[in-house]
């Protein structure tokens, strides 16, 4: 059994009251997205702060369902390109085009937060999206979703996130928490961490999830996966140093994650 990371493509229950990321409370995140490309990551913020103040502009003059669903359609024209099961890291939206839920869900949250709206970022058991609501109105938006991603009113809304709720029960886990916009940049170390950790690079696999941990402390899956890693870590040290056998055998996969 492999370890489970936090992104599958477009397939929680209903919404209840949680953390809104709003603009002020994500720009010092967002920088934690781009560390692993630290060169570029000032070059990619301020494309993406072009963005938001070119919709910035034309919210002045459009109702929020058509500027919601203008950051939707711009997201996907200017970065999400191609969908990766392997997670990719954040700026590989600005590379290549290349995105999973939580990359795509960030960019996302941190738009609308810019712009002023309030947004709940959702994970569930393999999966991320985010809601926005307004005076009159609610939105969902899922990133991997191009065709119908892309949703309007409380009842839609709703049944979409009950479909996500079913797929996943068919598979054995089901939950749907509302998180921080840094908590969301915790779930993207944790997948870099199930990555290395599903080709027994323990080292790096906890160096991942400890910074994960440092962002999502409340995370029992973070906290579970990091325990596993420092264990397994422990026993390839003390076999190479002859003082035990690797015992390989036994040994479980970290699953996949988001």
């Amino acid at each position: 059994m492999h370890a489970v990371a936090a992104c599958a493509q477009a397939p929680s229950g209903g919404f209840s009251p949680g953390p809104v990321a709003t603009g002020a409370a994500t720009d010092s995140s967002l920088s934690l997205l781009l560390a692993t490309d630290a060169a570029s990551g000032e070059l990619y913020f301020r494309e993406m702060d072009r963005l938001v103040r070119q919709l910035g502009n034309k919210r002045k003059k459009a109702d929020h369902s058509r500027v919601i669903k203008r950051v939707f359609d711009e997201g996907r024209r200017r970065f999400l390109h191609s969908y990766d099961k392997n997670y990719p890291h954040f700026s590989q939206l600005f590379t290549g085009g290349s995105y999973n839920c939580v990359t795509g869900t960030a960019l996302y949250a941190w738009a609308l937060g810019r712009l002023g709206y309030a947004v709940q970022i959702h994970e569930t058991a393999s999966h991320a999206y985010l809601t926005v609501q307004t005076e009159h109105n609610v939105y969902l938006l899922d990133a991997t979703d191009p065709g119908s991603g892309f949703v309007t009113g409380a009842a839609a809304a709703g049944k979409r996130a009950l479909w996500y709720t079913g797929n996943e029960l068919q598979k054995g886990t089901s939950f749907n928490y509302i998180i921080t916009f840094r908590q969301l940049c915790g779930l993207q170390y944790y997948n870099q961490g199930v990555v290395a950790f599903n080709t027994r690079d323990y080292d790096r696999s906890l160096a991942c999830l400890q910074k994960a941990l440092t962002l999502y402390p409340q995370s029992a899956r973070i906290a579970e996966l990091a325990q596993r890693a420092s264990q397994y870590r422990r026993e390839v040290l003390a076999y190479a140093t002859g003082g035990a056998a690797e015992g390989t055998g036994s040994r479980q996969g970290a699953g996949t994650g988001k």
